[in-house]
């Protein structure tokens, strides 16, 4: 109850606005698991590359 009453306006205000930060955060988590899978890549511009590819297969 606690919780609820320190966060109850941005949890009103959630219904009111459709926004949210979801795509951001699925694309900030794709990067971290790119580099985590390519850290000893050599080549920036490859890197750049598959990132980018990654990032946009969903779209």
């Amino acid at each position: 109850m606690r919780t609820y009453n320190n966060w109850f306006e941005e949890i009103t205000s959630s219904f009111d606005y459709p926004l949210s930060n979801g795509d951001v955060e699925g694309t900030h988590n794709k990067i971290k698991t790119v580099k985590r899978v390519t850290f000893v890549m050599q080549n920036f511009h490859h890197f750049r590359t598959k990132l980018l590819f990654v990032c946009s297969k969903d779209r």
